[in-house]
């Protein structure tokens, strides 16, 4: 029974109390004596443990942190026209690209178109040739005729001779 309560009353009392955390505030370096920039002469004992900068390294960090958006605008700035201009190679590889296969088709297209007249003037040249050829079934009737009248003429011959 008691390992029932205890927890129990635990809950209860989480519940019902009101639990918060407050944080420090953070100093003002505007206002803050305490983070004002003191040169420091050899000898002299520091504050804080940590590393101490010299007036040049103090003024090479200030004049860096000052030049910082700068340098990042320029360096931005170069990138930018570095992939423009690996756009503008890239579009013109396009281009050429492009032309030379619109070129090339035009050059097949032109090929096709003539071998299409040389193909027509065929088909004209054969037309005429079949127009003009003589009538076969005249032609084929008149050798009939003919050996008829040859095979008539040597049986007439041939009787005559015999006789």
């Amino acid at each position: 029974m008691m390992k029932k309560i205890i927890p129990l009353l635990l809950a209860t009392s989480m519940l019902c109390n009101n639990v918060y955390a407050q944080s420090i505030p953070s100093p003002d370096p505007e206002t803050d004596e305490k983070t004002q920039i003191a040169p420091m002469f050899p000898g002299d004992r520091a504050p804080f443990t940590g590393v101490l900068f010299s007036t040049k390294a103090t003024a090479t960090v200030l004049a860096e942190l000052d030049s910082f958006q700068d340098k990042l605008s320029i360096e931005v700035k170069k990138v930018q026209r570095d992939a423009e201009a690996q756009k503008k190679f890239e579009l013109s590889q396009l281009d050429a690209k492009r032309t030379r296969e619109k070129d090339v088709i035009k050059a097949d297209l032109d090929a096709q178109q003539k071998v299409n007249v040389n193909l027509k003037q065929d088909v004209k040249r054969l037309e005429d040739e079949v127009a003009n050829a003589p009538n076969r079934l005249l032609w084929a009737s008149m050798g009939v005729a003919g050996g008829v009248l040859v095979t008539v003429l040597i049986t007439f011959a041939v009787n005559q001779a015999s006789k």
